[in-house]
């Protein structure tokens, strides 16, 4: 019951409903508490809703999740990249604190990598390590830990959007389109204009 939930919760999101989304993916939870995979989904939907400008409530109830998970299962390495992406999107929302928070994020991403999680972890680490750069105005090490996500885990759309924008920032516009092409089945519904946007700059780079 608890994995068709979460199911229904993924399809709910692909389809825009998040706040249907939700609903499914606590109801997953409800069922089964230890179902990680549900919790991952809630938490990433969370922290999307709170970097796109959404109340504390989303951040707090993320917080409130990464806690219950720290519980159930505190050698999860996913719970603490995570946990670094909270902090970042944090920095962002509170400016005060934002140098402080960044430093505790990227200093809990370099242990989640020196400690040879898989791939597919370790690209999530490279991601938000690439959002770190990026906020430092570091587009060139940003863009390499970008392609280091995509290397572990290709066609991943949260590292080629950013990677492919600081490309074109380089006017590296066959490294962008690569990436952007690559993403086409992976990227969320609601960055597909986002995608295509860079796709056309891309593009008109490469025909000129």
């Amino acid at each position: 019951r608890a994995e068709a939930l979460n199911t229904l919760g993924v399809l709910a999101h692909e389809a825009g409903d998040d706040g249907g989304a939700l609903v499914l993916l606590h109801d997953a939870l409800r069922a089964d508490p230890a179902l990680h995979e549900a919790r991952d989904n809630v938490v990433r939907l969370l922290l999307r809703i709170y970097e796109e400008g959404g109340s504390h409530f989303a951040r707090d109830d993320a917080r409130r999740h990464l806690e219950t998970w720290l519980e159930l299962a505190p050698e999860d390495p996913r719970v603490r990249v995570l946990e670094a992406r909270l902090l970042v999107i944090s920095a962002r929302r509170e400016p005060e604190a934002a140098e402080r928070l960044r430093q505790e994020a990227q200093l809990e991403l370099y242990h989640v990598v020196a400690e040879r999680p898989s791939s597919v972890i370790e690209a999530d680490a490279d991601v938000v390590l690439g959002q770190i750069l990026l906020d430092h105005d570091n587009e060139i090490d940003a863009l390499k830990a970008f392609k280091r996500a995509l290397e572990l885990d290709p066609g991943r759309a949260d590292a080629a959007l950013p990677g492919a924008t600081a490309a074109l920032h380089m006017r590296d516009f066959e490294g962008a389109h690569e990436m952007l092409v690559s993403a086409a089945h992976t990227v969320d519904p609601s960055q597909e204009r986002q995608r295509l946007r860079l796709l056309a700059v891309a593009l008109r780079g490469l025909r000129r």
